[in-house]
């Protein structure tokens, strides 16, 4: 092969990666779009496996992985007992993966702790005080990391929010970060299209919550 076909060849290798690349971002940011477009009626299950799909076409990028791995855990937080042991067992090994190949990413971090905080609701009594110290150490990290991540100071509001007052949670005690977390999601720019939004209504809700 000459020098210039060669060339070519790179040319449109370079190409091709290119187009499957931004073909992985558009599918991507296009089920995340129809995902909050259907709010309240969402299907968590169903775009798990269509995140799953889209992670398998690119094994080196993290989105797709974490977008599924956040479907199967807000799954989780409407099921009870055994099954959500069982849907978080296949979500965290994910997650340690995703931590490993991007350890300076925030966003995996308070998906990590938002794992935890799903598992509390299994046995309150006896694994609150376990589960909640996992997420509190996951979510200062996820902080130290990213100070301007409205996502990690909204779950660590929920997680004093729903801690017995007599143990220092409450509202009361959590409406200052819930708070915090607001101005930082006004002020959040997200690198990407692709890039974790979610949270704002939630944090909404959690505020009017606080406010009662």
């Amino acid at each position: 092969m000459n020098a210039k076909r060669f060339f070519s060849v790179i040319i449109a290798l370079v190409a091709m990666v290119g187009a499957y690349a931004q073909d992985y971002s558009a599918d991507v940011d296009t089920l995340v779009q129809r995902m909050n477009k259907d709010q309240k009626n969402v299907n968590y299950s169903l775009y798990a496996s269509q995140f799953k799909s889209l992670a398998q076409t690119e094994p080196n990028r993290w989105e797709a992985s974490y977008y599924m791995a956040y479907c199967k855990i807000m799954q989780a937080f409407s099921l009870k007992g055994e099954q959500i042991d069982a849907l978080l067992d296949e979500v965290d090994p994910v997650l340690a993966q995703l931590q490993k190949a991007n350890p300076n990413e925030s966003e995996i971090l308070v998906l990590a702790a938002m794992s935890s905080q799903a598992r509390i609701s299994v046995s309150p009594m006896s694994r609150g005080m376990k589960y909640t110290q996992i997420a509190t150490e996951l979510l200062e990290k996820a902080i130290a990391m990213n100070p301007e991540n409205p996502r990690a100071y909204m779950l660590k509001a929920m997680g004093i929010a729903h801690t017995p007052a007599v143990f220092g949670g409450g509202k009361d005690k959590a409406k200052p970060l819930f708070e915090l977390a607001k101005q930082k999601f006004t002020s959040f720019k997200a690198p990407s299209s692709i890039y974790p939004t979610w949270g704002y209504e939630m944090n909404e809700g959690m505020l009017a919550y606080c406010n009662k």
